[in-house]
């Protein structure tokens, strides 16, 4: 029993004391508010936020829609709420309905045939999005635009707006995209 308590008597002298436990609870507290502190800064780096968003868009442009979705669900909510993320949003939105688009031969063709046919007008440009053809694509929608102004609750309208915003409003086709608008709603 003596032995026992000899070595009672040498854990009690290694325990530590509250102060030391206090103390080393505030390191791991700054060190840890160090470390939130940078990985907030690196968050709110515009360089990375554009990064993030570039990111995005190599995937929509790949086909890989779950990715990019991913992504987005993923990014942190100040990231979220830039305006260029929304505008990576509407382009997913856009490349998933355009994934359901015709064939263009077919609706160039359709269109010959029955020109004021606003659905098959509205469907070729769809289709012309979905390859890429952005001068096409509007092209197609302005003459709807032209034919009738507020056709199906301006649709075609607001998916040339739709256009602009994913492709991004300094992108070359959607600054002559929004030239051609102008002249069209303003003349």
């Amino acid at each position: 029993a003596g032995l026992l308590m000899a070595e009672i008597a040498k854990l009690n002298n290694i325990i530590v004391d509250d102060s030391d436990i206090e103390k080393g609870l505030g390191e791991l507290a700054e060190e840890t508010g160090k470390n939130v502190a940078r990985l907030r800064a690196e968050y709110r780096d515009p360089q990375r936020r554009q990064m993030l968003i570039g990111m995005i868009r190599v995937m929509i442009a790949a086909g890989d829609l779950e990715q990019a979705k991913g992504m987005m669900t993923a990014a942190p909510e100040h990231i979220a709420k830039d305006p260029k993320f929304a505008a990576a949003r509407t382009s997913i939105d856009l490349a998933e309905q355009a994934q359901h688009a015709g064939d263009m031969i077919a609706l160039e063709r359709q269109i010959s045939a029955n020109p004021d046919n606003l659905d098959l007008r509205y469907d070729y440009a769809e289709a012309c999005f979905a390859k890429g053809l952005k001068d096409e694509a509007i092209d197609a929608l302005i003459a709807i635009i032209r034919i009738n102004r507020t056709w199906n609750e301006d649709k075609a309208k607001t998916r040339l707006l739709q256009y602009f915003e994913a492709w991004g409003f300094a992108d070359p086709a959607s600054v002559a995209g929004r030239r051609k608008l102008s002249t069209l709603l303003f003349s």
